[in-house]
């Protein structure tokens, strides 16, 4: 039988590292796998990067994993228009909010999102509604631990 590889229905555990591009050109890591737990997922989960799922296709157990993922195929550009504000009477009380932190929530729609808060004003939070890793390269380096 010949080596498991990588498929559209497959599960997958990798250990990476993670990084995003500054404008200085220098990449900076934001996740490290190998300090904490790999991470498992399907090949078929939206949540995934589409570049990434088609790296990892037709690799084997124990292969590397290297890529750059333009900011384009990762989480698009920076929109400034996607600042806003949001009631304080809409957040729940009991949420702790700090400027610069995030908030996890819900669309009108129902659709999760976390955005960042830029500022906290009387009645409002100015909140940033972008991916915070919009307008960014991304960066994976590692390996395929499991296929299943």
């Amino acid at each position: 039988m010949g080596d498991l590889v990588i498929g559209n229905n497959s599960i997958v555990k990798i250990n990476y590292k993670s990084f995003y591009k500054e404008e200085d050109g220098q990449f900076i890591e934001y996740e490290n796998t190998y300090e904490k737990e790999p991470i498992e997922f399907k090949m078929s989960d939206i949540n995934i990067l589409y570049p990434l799922k088609e790296h990892l296709k037709n690799k084997s157990l124990n292969d590397k994993i290297s890529l750059v993922i333009d900011k384009s195929m990762a989480y698009g550009d920076y929109n400034k228009n996607a600042i806003t504000s949001i009631r304080k009477e809409d957040v729940p009380k009991d949420l702790p909010i700090m400027l610069g932190g995030f908030i996890n929530g819900k669309t009108k729609s129902g659709k999760e999102i976390t955005v960042k808060v830029l500022e906290i004003n009387e009645d409002t939070y100015t909140v940033d509604l972008n991916h915070p890793l919009s307008g960014k390269d991304l960066k994976f380096e590692g390996e395929i631990i499991e296929i299943k």
